[in-house]
């Protein structure tokens, strides 16, 4: 018995007799599907299952090298023989295969996960809520299916409870590139008849094909959405999931979008929620209000009227997130002037007017420069008008290069840019410098500051129509303008002199503002010269003449805002503005 024993245990290998006689009969049938399929692609996979099962069976009776040679040896022949010969077809097949698959599994874990009713997974942001539709035939995924159960995300899942630094950054920035650069879109689907049949909710951000990587960024930030198309010269971050769409829903409510956009989004999130979540509703009357909402959003906006408890939050990121999509830095090369502006349609005069106000009460002015502010177009909105059927445009613009130079540049310094405008404002920053410092005077320079203009913005991208004027510049030219040498010295009163000559220079600029102490010791600004004289009943050019009898001497050491000179009974002086003090 012992020896009968041992003799099954050695041609078994441990497993069962009856296992062998599956395996035999499965390597029979096998062959028999190898000599009878018409398809050869077919004929191949059954005679790669021939060899495997002949070499299980020769391994399960303990010959395991013969049988893994086997294995190697004619499998790895077959299938080399098919990779070489019908490569195509096989892997068509197997995607085929594999798309089955896939949504096999897809359908068992929706079967499996549907009759859910509440779930708290510890988390108290995040919640499942389940909707019963009872003997009604709706539309969407519960379209056509009585008493089914579907789970829900609240607007709190997906986003972190106690986000980090970065994080908080990272939101506010998105939001306000969202601002400018995305759309919340509605997209109805019909069925051959021509009737609809559900509905998706789709949230896109388009850019040109150079800003790719930023795409890349925001979907490995957020974690959700389809895979980046890419298309001629754009590329397209879509979220369409219902997953995604909850996640962003997260987002858009705790950082609220400050634009028309806002009014976009709550349409979307109604129709959303209408969709996936309605218990009372027909089929008729769905459809009707998801069209109603669909057809008032976007460019088919007419009704701009805020919530009454909404208002507008500048923040930081949440600017520098905008004017990535909406803002420029440039230069105009008829008065070598540089800029920056975001342009805007002409409804969002609101939002321009608060991103004003923050920039003149966050960028660290003084109450001198204040009112300069107030009272120039130093920081200005001014307005498009409207060309070729195109929406007019508002555009808030700064061009003062003391502003640009000393507050607005080192505002944004320290911000993390995301796209490719980041590489314009580095550019900038060096135009600004070399006009602040009286280096563009230099023709040489000025010429090199023409030529790094025309690599910014449009010049810059990959599918520029001007190559030519694109001609980025060397090492030695950039070395060259850098260093460019300063021909003015900035006065303690806001005055620029040429530093040899010691004569005044851009009289426009204007960079002061006049300080007048009545003699009741009431003391009133000016911004301008012509305004002081009005105050004092006097010519602009008593004042001025007067304010220049104090010696360059002294203003050059920085005192000459101490001292006041007297006009009529008044004492008067200029202040400077737009320096930090």
């Amino acid at each position: 018995m012992n020896n009968l024993f041992i003799i099954y245990e050695t041609y078994t290998n441990g497993y069962k007799a009856e296992i062998l006689d599956i395996i035999s009969l499965l390597a029979i049938l096998c062959a028999i599907l190898v000599i009878i399929s018409k398809n050869p692609i077919v004929s191949v996979l059954f005679l790669i299952g021939l060899f495997a099962s002949i070499s299980c069976y020769l391994i399960m009776l303990g010959l395991s090298f013969i049988g893994l040679s086997y294995l190697i040896v004619y499998i790895g022949a077959v299938f080399k023989y098919v990779w070489n010969n019908v490569a195509a077809l096989v892997q068509l097949q197997l995607y085929k295969g594999l798309f089955i698959l896939i949504k096999f599994f897809n359908l068992v874990q929706r079967i499996y996960n549907a009759p859910v009713s509440s779930i708290h997974l510890g988390n108290p942001n995040f919640h499942c809520s389940a909707v019963r539709y009872p003997g009604k035939a709706g539309i969407g995924p519960h379209a056509w299916h009585n008493g089914k159960f579907y789970s829900t995300l609240s607007s709190s899942a997906g986003l972190k409870v106690s986000p980090d630094k970065e994080d908080e950054e990272f939101y506010r920035w998105f939001v306000g590139f969202a601002d400018g650069e995305s759309n919340f879109i509605i997209v109805f689907q019909k069925d051959s008849n021509g009737d609809i049949s559900g509905a998706s909710f789709r949230f896109s951000i388009e850019l040109h094909i150079d800003d790719l990587n930023t795409l890349k960024y925001i979907k490995s930030k957020l974690n959700i959405g389809n895979e980046i198309a890419v298309y001629g010269n754009s590329c397209k971050f879509t979220v369409v999931h219902r997953k995604g769409i909850n996640i962003l829903i997260s987002i858009f409510d705790k950082y609220n979008l400050n634009t028309t956009k806002y009014l976009d989004y709550l349409d979307f999130k109604k129709a959303f929620h209408l969709y996936y979540e309605n218990n009372s509703l027909n089929k008729r009357t769905l459809i009707d209000q998801l069209f109603k909402l669909k057809n008032g959003m976007n460019k088919n906006r007419i009704n701009f009227n805020f919530p009454e408890d909404y208002k507008i939050v500048v923040s930081d990121y949440w600017l520098l997130g905008l004017l990535e999509g909406e803002g420029s830095f440039y230069l105009d090369r008829t008065k070598l002037q540089p800029a920056f502006m975001v342009a805007l349609t002409k409804v969002q005069q609101p939002v321009l007017e608060e991103i004003k106000d923050y920039f003149i009460n966050n960028l660290g002015f003084d109450k001198y420069s204040k009112f300069k502010l107030q009272n120039s177009s130093a920081i200005a909105i001014v307005e498009n008008p409207e060309q070729n059927n195109a929406k007019p445009l508002l555009r808030l613009r700064i061009s003062n290069t003391n502003v640009l130079m000393n507050y607005l540049i080192p505002f944004l310094e320290n911000k993390r840019f995301v796209t490719k405008k980041g590489k314009d404002f580095q550019d900038f920053k060096i135009i600004c410098k070399a006009i602040y410092n009286g280096a563009y005077r230099n023709e040489e320079i000025k010429l090199l500051i023409l030529k790094l203009s025309y690599t910014m913005n449009n010049y810059r991208l990959s599918s520029n129509s001007y190559p030519k004027e694109a001609s980025s510049l060397s090492k030695e030219e950039l070395d060259t303008l850098l260093n460019g040498k300063s021909t003015v010295i900035h006065l303690d009163d806001g005055r620029q002199i040429d530093n040899i000559t010691r004569k005044e220079i851009n009289r426009r600029w204007t960079n002061c503002v006049y300080e007048i102490i009545k003699g009741s010791s009431e003391i009133i600004l000016a911004s301008t010269l012509n305004k002081a004289g009005e105050i004092l009943n006097v010519d602009f050019r008593t004042v001025r003449r007067n304010l220049d009898s104090l010696s360059t001497a002294s203003q050059e050491e920085g005192d000459n805002g101490k001292y006041f000179v007297e006009i009529k009974g008044n004492q008067v002086r200029r202040v400077a503005v737009f320096y930090p003090k």
